[in-house]
């Protein structure tokens, strides 16, 4: 991967747009912004540019959940700490194992539906297609 490909892919990275990670990267007086785009495109369509970047994609994703479990780790410590404390008032133990309990699903809502459905798919069909009609729909 040449340096201009990798500075292209680091500008993209940044979340700038195909065109203007292009034109910070390469020199593109008295381009058109069709053949900006054109290049740009191609560029994308590189094996080694599209590969780095999805390279640096995954490293994103990976920190952001490290930092999204160092995150679970702090709250779950802290809220330990407000139960394990005798001057914690009963109603903050109370809460903070709640809490505890919720971020490990221990209390999740339950939602069960049932189908009461007494007919076909083919009536149902039927019905609808009536209706868009009435409505002009169909």
């Amino acid at each position: 991967m040449t340096q201009k490909q990798e500075a292209f892919a680091l500008a993209v990275f940044a979340e700038k747009s195909f065109s203007d990670a292009y034109r910070e990267t390469y020199d593109c007086e008295g381009s058109k912004p069709a053949s900006i785009h054109r290049q740009a495109y191609g560029l994308m369509q590189h094996d080694k540019v599209r590969s780095r970047l999805e390279e640096l994609w995954s490293q994103k994703r990976s920190e952001q959940r490290m930092q999204a479990l160092s995150r679970g780790d702090f709250v779950f410590e802290q809220l330990s700490k407000i139960i394990a404390d005798p001057q914690t008032q009963d109603g903050a133990k109370v809460r903070a194992l709640e809490l505890l309990g919720k971020s490990v699903a221990l209390w999740t809502d339950k939602v069960e539906t049932e189908d009461k459905t007494d007919r076909s798919a083919d009536e149902i069909e039927r019905d609808l297609k009536a209706k868009l009609k009435l409505l002009g729909l169909a």
